[in-house]
Formats: C-alpha cells, structure tokens, sequence
C-alpha cells in the first residue's frame, strides 16, 4: 500500500475517533445540562454555579472538536493535491496547520500521529511546527485548551448566548453572580472544577482570526514565530467528571456541616 492510499485509511480512523470524542463531550455537556435544570428548579444557585462552569467548559471543547473535524474533512478531500506537492496547498493551509496546533497540543494522540507519520516527512518538522504556531491557526481551536480559569465577565458573556440557546431563564445567576462582584462567589473559593479555580483574574483572550496566506508568512518570517502557549494538559474523562462530582459533593457536605453564628 502506497503512502497515500495510507493517509487516505488512517484519515478515515482519525474522523472515527474524534467522533468518538465529540461524543464523550457532548455526553458530559448534556448531563451538566440536565444537572443544572435540576439545581435550578430546588434553587441550590452555588451547585448550580459549578455546573455552568463545567457546561461552559464542555461547550467550548465541544465547538473545538467539531471546528477540527471539519478541518480534517477539508483536508481528506485534499490529499491526492497534498501528496503531489512539497509545498503546503493555500486553500487548506488553515486546515493543516490547525491539525498541526491539535497535534502539538497532545490532546489527541491519534490526531499527533497522523501528523507526525504523514505531514512531518511532507513538509518536515520544521514546517509543522511553524504551523503549529502560524496566525494560519483557527482562533476557534484554541478553546481545545481548558483555560485556568474563567472570569466572571467571560461566564456572563457564556449565559448570555446560552440562555437563548436553551431557553433557559438564568435570572438567578446575573443576580446572585453579578458581574461587578470583587470577588467569586463564596462557595467556589478554594475549589477545583475539572482542574480549573473559579476566579476573576483575568485571562488573554484567544488569538485574533487567521487572515494571512503562506505568501505573506513568507514575507513575514515574525508571523511563523507568534507565540501561541502550547500546553499539553491531560484530557478530561466522564471518569474524571464523575470524581470530580464526588468530591464536589463532599465539599458541599463539609460547608454544610461548619457552625454557624
């Protein structure tokens, strides 16, 4: 089997799995979702708090996933263009350099593999990994990475779009949460949601969108060398998730528990 007839298989497994994946965190989305309905209506706001953070983590990953996927797809249709050349192809340059930034992120190792077995000996390590940091990269892909933390302002811009999207009426949370408060809410100090604390320090926002084709990075030798942070952070499990609503519920239980004046 020739390396492109190769490429072409192993693209295939590659859409299978991140399916699979888009599954897992549409799973996890809809059970904080239903979670949150359930909080809601009992009025339990602090536990109804955590599960916005996590929705709001979930969905971003979810879009993520789903931006990349497409990307793969453009780049299957392309392949026969892509094996022919050594240079990377301007009408799915984005799309390869986003798979490129997924694969140096390490968040999927089936995505790191089919760069490194079929891009690398195309273009060479060099020219991924100016990819991997190109302003080619879709701002959309950098919500594959957890941020450390969400503030406030970014959970109220979330509610806002989402709220409509669900029909949901989350009066609770601009009241009790309002965007001006000095601090997080009282429950949520100290805690860890998905290896995330709740806080209102503010984050960089997500790189602008790519508006430069392989011409201009050409002219442009600073483009290939923006800085965009490349941590590799271990990918949130329904496992995960389940322990993570297990100590939550033990924290809950201790606040409970603590005397009051």
């Amino acid at each position: 089997m020739g390396k492109l007839d190769d490429a072409k298989n192993q693209i295939q497994v590659l859409n299978a799995y991140l399916s699979s994946e888009y599954k897992k965190t549409a799973t996890i989305l809809q059970h904080s979702s239903n979670t949150l309905r359930s909080n809601i209506s009992l009025k339990k706001y602090p536990s109804a708090f955590e599960n916005v953070t996590m929705i709001c983590s979930s969905y971003d990953k979810e879009q993520a996933i789903d931006y990349l996927m497409t990307s793969i797809k453009n780049v299957q249709a392309n392949l026969n263009q892509i094996f022919a050349s050594k240079e990377v192809p301007s009408n799915v340059a984005m799309d390869i350099a986003a798979m490129c930034y997924a694969a140096k992120l390490g968040l999927f190792e089936a995505v790191t593999k089919y760069v490194n077995h079929f891009f690398v000996p195309i273009y060479k390590a060099t020219e991924v990994e100016n990819l991997a940091h190109s302003s080619l990269v879709p701002k959309e892909l950098s919500k594959l990475k957890r941020p450390e933390n969400y503030t406030m302002e970014e959970l109220h811009i979330f509610v806002q779009n989402y709220e409509k999207q669900m029909r949901m009426d989350f009066t609770w949370f601009f009241e009790q949460y309002p965007i001006n408060a000095n601090r997080p809410p009282e429950h949520t100090v100290n805690v860890k949601i998905g290896g995330r604390t709740i806080s209102n320090n503010n984050i960089q926002p997500p790189p602008a969108a790519a508006k430069n084709n392989l011409a201009q990075i050409a002219s442009s030798p600073s483009l290939l060398t923006s800085s965009l942070p490349l941590p590799a952070p271990k990918e949130f499990s329904i496992e995960d998730f389940i322990n993570m609503q297990q100590d939550l519920t033990k924290i809950l239980k201790n606040w409970k528990d603590l005397p009051t004046n």
